[in-house]
Parts: structure tokens; sequence; C-alpha cells
């Protein structure tokens, strides 16, 4: 039916258009010798620059971007998160590796951190700014990084200082059974 044939095209043009974006933005992203944190502060404090390869389709670009068509924007959001899965998964083995973070499942906390943020990305009740500041400071407290309201850290192997009056997140983290998944133990 003609129906179906227009939902398989809509479906092929989506996912094409989602695998440019997702791998422009790839390559964006200069992970190498940057701690997770860096690479978070990276990645989350350029969304515009990051959206820039949308526009490089403009046709699509607008399509996609017209306030009728925000069902199709959506889809095509859930689309490009998908195709980004595996880097941060990568991401994460990589900070398991070097002693960053403590996590035991990194593919199932890169979805969690993936999917977990989009409901805060598409709300319209902060601003950009406010919307990435909440969005690092949840990655950071959920995997252990320091950070302060200025946005410092610095790592030190087994720990990490706080540079400005960060309270000693990962540390606390790591003194607790929190880290390893049997929950905080009491005092």
């Amino acid at each position: 039916s003609s129906a179906a044939s227009y939902i398989s095209s809509f479906d092929a043009a989506l996912d094409k258009y989602a695998s440019y974006i997702a791998e422009q933005n790839r390559k964006r992203v200069k992970a190498e010798g940057l701690t997770l944190r860096e690479q978070i502060l990276q990645i989350s404090g350029r969304m515009q620059e990051y959206t820039s390869a949308e526009r490089d389709q403009a046709d699509l670009y607008d399509l996609f971007h017209k306030e009728e068509n925000h069902r199709m924007h959506n889809e095509l959001f859930l689309r490009v998160s998908e195709k980004c899965i595996p880097f941060f998964v990568k991401a994460l083995e990589d900070a398991i590796q070097r002693g960053e973070i403590s996590i035991s499942d990194p593919k199932a906390s890169a979805y969690f951190f993936v999917y977990g943020q989009m409901g805060l990305l598409m709300s319209k009740d902060y601003s950009e700014e406010e919307k990435t500041r909440k969005i690092q400071k949840c990655l950071f407290e959920m995997l252990g990084l320091e950070a302060n309201e200025c946005g410092t850290h610095k790592f030190n192997g087994d720990r990490a200082d706080s540079i400005g009056g960060c309270d000693g997140m990962q540390q606390r983290n790591r003194d607790s059974s929190f880290a390893d998944g049997r929950g905080r133990q009491e005092g």
C-alpha cells in the first residue's frame, strides 16, 4: 500500500539523517587524553555546536524543526540518541579502565544517561544553560565525579581532589557500598 511505502521511506530517511548527525557529532568530540568528566563538559557544554550537524542539510533541518513537526523532531532525537549509545559505552568503559569511575554495567549506564536526560532536554521549563548545568551535575553525581559551581576538577589516580569547595562525593561513594550496587551503608 502507499501508506506502508510512505512510512518505510520516511523511516529510511529518518535513519539516514540520524546516522549522519550522530557521526558528525562523534567526529566533533575529541575524547583522546580527556577524563570522562572533561568529555561530559565538552559534549554538554556545546549543544549549539552539536546541532550544527543538523543544519548542514538545510531541507531536512527545516522539516524536522518546524513547530508543527514536533513529533517528527522527537523521533529524530530518539534515533540520534540510539546511534550515540556505542560512543557513550566506550567512554564509560575507558573511564573504568582509567580508574575514574566504578560502575558494573557500562551499557545499561549509557542507556540510562542518554535516555534519562531527554525529558529535561525537551522541557521548556529551563533555559539551555540551566539544562546543561542540571544534566552535568546529575551525571557527575551519579558517576561519582566531583563537581563544583565553577566546574573545575582535578583527578589524581585513586581519588579526586576538589578545587574550590567540592564536597568529596567521589570519596564518599568509594567509602560506601553505594558504588558496588548494595546501597549505602548506615553510619
